[in-house]
């Protein structure tokens, strides 16, 4: 799987501009996963639902190759991404279209280190969402998307370390029933932690309780 990180900031510096000619300083330095990706958003500018989303400066750095299959990293900011959820979907797969290529757009986090319990940082608060716990809870979910996950299992394997299961939601099986092991494979380059996606095998567990329940017969006492 050959995977391309793509981070986008919007910032003034080092920018380069959607729609611009390569003859830019800053266009002359990008590769051509990283060109193809502001040609993809220049052909979007024009869409009706998501031009909006796409009249952004956006700087693009870093690159990571492995195996056959070709995915695109995408890093927005966190508040941009928030902004965008409604027409994530969209953007995701036209973006798909235009590359060829997996995409996932994944939210720009900073992680704020512990410190030591006897350091005067220590005494400072530590918002829970710039741990690591939370920012890798985010990158989870932002992998899954548009699936939603529905329930998570820690396997604690003696040789290999712990196994986190991530169970989906089934409405979403046709999608991603096919990129279940890249999207691992994606979770596991950012995070450095090993993790399985899975369908529940119902599709609604509170009614397989139900009917479990009305099946069973009452004994004379």
């Amino acid at each position: 799987m050959k995977l391309y990180v793509v981070i986008l900031r919007n910032m003034k510096s080092k920018m380069a501009v959607v729609g611009e000619q390569a003859s830019t300083p800053s266009e002359k330095q990008l590769s051509p996963i990283h060109l193809s990706v502001l040609d993809a958003f220049k052909k979007l500018r024009t869409h009706p639902e998501i031009g909006k989303a796409m009249r952004r400066r956006l700087p693009i750095v870093n690159e990571i190759k492995s195996h056959n299959v070709k995915c695109v990293i995408i890093y927005v900011k966190a508040y941009i991404l928030a902004a965008i959820h409604k027409i994530l979907p969209v953007l995701k797969k036209e973006t798909e279209k235009i590359l060829d290529k997996q995409v996932y757009f994944i939210g720009y986090r900073r992680i704020i280190p512990k410190p030591p319990k006897r350091s005067a940082a220590a005494k400072v608060h530590r918002p829970y969402r710039r741990t690591v716990t939370a920012v890798h809870q985010s990158i989870l979910e932002d992998i899954a998307f548009p699936s939603e996950i529905v329930g998570k299992r820690t396997l604690y394997q003696p040789k290999t370390g712990p196994l986190l299961k991530v169970m989906l939601d089934v409405s979403h099986r046709s999608e991603l029933e096919g990129r279940k092991l890249i999207l691992s494979d994606v979770y596991k380059r950012l995070t450095r932690r090993d993790v399985t996606f899975a369908f529940p095998i119902h599709e609604d567990p509170v009614k397989m309780v139900k009917s479990v329940g009305k099946g069973k017969k009452k004994t004379a006492v």
